[in-house]
Order: C-alpha cells, then sequence, then structure tokens
C-alpha cells in the first residue's frame, strides 16, 4: 500500500495545503503521514476508512486520521476540498485544539470519521475553505499567519458545530432547498413525488428540479436515493432490523433493488456493511440524528 508524504503537496513553509478538486474521481486504497480532511461540496459518491464504507453525499465531512486506509470514489460532477496538516502546524498554546480534535478520544466532541452539514452551513464552509485556499495561494504580507489564522477558525467553527443535527434553517435565496431537504428527511420512508415537493414549497416540481440540481450538483431523485441509503446505513449499525425490515422503513419495498442500490452506492452489500461495522469499535462513529 502506498504512503503519501503530504509535505510533497505543500506549496509553501506553512504544513497546510487546501485543494478544491472537481474531477470525477477513484483514489485507490492509500495512507498519508497527516491527517486529511474531506469536505464535498456537490455531488456523490462512497467513502471507506479503514475498511468502513460510507455513502458520500454533499455536505459530507471526513475526518482521515494519520496513517488511515482510506479510498474513495466520486461520480460525475462532484466537487470537493481535500485539506492535509499536521501536528507541527500548531503552537504549544494551540495543541489543545488539536488535541479535542484528533487526539482526545475520551473527549466526546472528538470528531468521527463522518459528519454531514445542512444547506445552511454548506456555504458557510466554502467560503471559509476558500478563504484559506486563496491566502496560501497569495504572496500577499504576512498571508501565511492569515492562512493559519482562518484555519484554526474554521477548524473551532467544526468543533463547535460538527455534534449538531443537520440544520436546515438557511438564509435568503435557499429557503425551497430548505423546505425541499427538510421534506425528504420526514419522508424518506415513504414515496415521494415532485409534486408533493412542488405543493410544499409552492413552486412547480420543473422549478425546483432545476434549482436543486444546480444548488446541490446531483438530480432529486438521485439524491434521495442517497439519502435513504445513508439512513439505511443508520439503522444497520443502531438497530437489531432485519435487512428486509430496514429496506421498508427507508423506503426500498423491493429488498433486492434496496440491496443492488445499497452496493452500488456503498460498495458492499448491507449485510457485509452490517457485518464489518460490528466488528470494527469504529462503527459507532457514523452519525445520524435518529
Amino acid at each position: 500500500m502506498r504512503t503519501y508524504d503530504f509535505r510533497n503537496y505543500c506549496t509553501t513553509e506553512l504544513p497546510l495545503d487546501v485543494r478544491f478538486k472537481q474531477d470525477p474521481l477513484y483514489q485507490w486504497i492509500h495512507r498519508h503521514n497527516c491527517i486529511e480532511l474531506m469536505y464535498v461540496s456537490s455531488g456523490v459518491g462512497w467513502c471507506s476508512i479503514n475498511g468502513l464504507h460510507y455513502p458520500m453525499m454533499t455536505g459530507d465531512l471526513y475526518v482521515i486520521g494519520e496513517l488511515d486506509t482510506h479510498e474513495f470514489s466520486g461520480q460525475r460532477g462532484i466537487c470537493y476540498f481535500n485539506i492535509m496538516f499536521d501536528k507541527t502546524l500548531f503552537k504549544e498554546e494551540e495543541l489543545e485544539l488539536y488535541k479535542a480534535l484528533f487526539d482526545d478520544h475520551d473527549q466526546k466532541n472528538v470528531l468521527r470519521p463522518k459528519y454531514t452539514f445542512g444547506a445552511g452551513m454548506n456555504q458557510t464552509i466554502l467560503h471559509m475553505l476558500n478563504h484559506i485556499r486563496e491566502e496560501l495561494n497569495s504572496r500577499k504580507e504576512f498571508h501565511l499567519l492569515r492562512a493559519k489564522s482562518l484555519f484554526l477558525d474554521f477548524l473551532i467553527f467544526i468543533y463547535r458545530n460538527a455534534g449538531r443535527p443537520k440544520l436546515f434553517s438557511v438564509g435568503a435565496g435557499h429557503l425551497e432547498l430548505s423546505q425541499m431537504i427538510e421534506y425528504i428527511s420526514q419522508h424518506y420512508s415513504s414515496r415521494i413525488l415532485a409534486e408533493e415537493l412542488a405543493e410544499c414549497t409552492g413552486y412547480s416540481a420543473e422549478y425546483l428540479s432545476r434549482m436543486f440540481k444546480k444548488a446541490v450538483g446531483i438530480c432529486l431523485s438521485k439524491y434521495i436515493l442517497y439519502y435513504r441509503v445513508e439512513r439505511a446505513c443508520w439503522e444497520l449499525l443502531n438497530t437489531e432490523k432485519s435487512i428486509v425490515e430496514i429496506a421498508g422503513d427507508t423506503g426500498f419495498y423491493d429488498t433486492s433493488y434496496f440491496t443492488k442500490v445499497f452496493k452500488n452506492i456503498c460498495g458492499i452489500t448491507p449485510g457485509r456493511y452490517r457485518s464489518i461495522h460490528e466488528k470494527n469499535p469504529a462503527s459507532e462513529s457514523l452519525y445520524f440524528p435518529a
């Protein structure tokens, strides 16, 4: 297995690299000698960390520890930020933050491998990451000091918000998107029609479909599938329900179709997913509010 030295990716003397990518990707299983954060700004795919598979959606933040084995695959249209850094970035008085996020496993707020942020936070996170990247790439006075300061702000923001449920209350211009996502989260177990979403927002189904794809990066029907699979992952880890029951509870009324969709998104079958996570203590790390 290949181990990448992240210092080869750094473009400055600061042990921090932030890149934005927007290509379909498949990364073979590998590891880094640093901490890697991956934030999905739009699109879908799947990610595996230390053998544990997760459906990848817009708003997902993946936390990949030093020498954690991982691989991921993104479909066409995926956009994401890749952030790499190590402990040497932090001064002595800043190590408390690093420890709280990445080292202290007795702390209930230590970051888990995956968190999903709602539409309202997505724009805030994108703004913060773009600002960090711009400072790293600039040559203005004190740009590295500014980039580090912004990155510390970003980590504090993540620390304070990662354990909160998804937030769907968003500002002007995103209200319809918020209403649609909220509706899906409440009705994923039953059939969802575009006409129903149109009725709850007051806009036409055609307009909502175009707006949703532009904002999220995938069509509405695919988002609903990924949401159902992610909810099924939570059910597999946190209940003793059978796969047939979970399929029905998450809106799949044909178990064979559920298994096919699940494997296509996560790379493994629901039964294999459950058995892998049951054998790994990190199985509790999948966060999905009930």
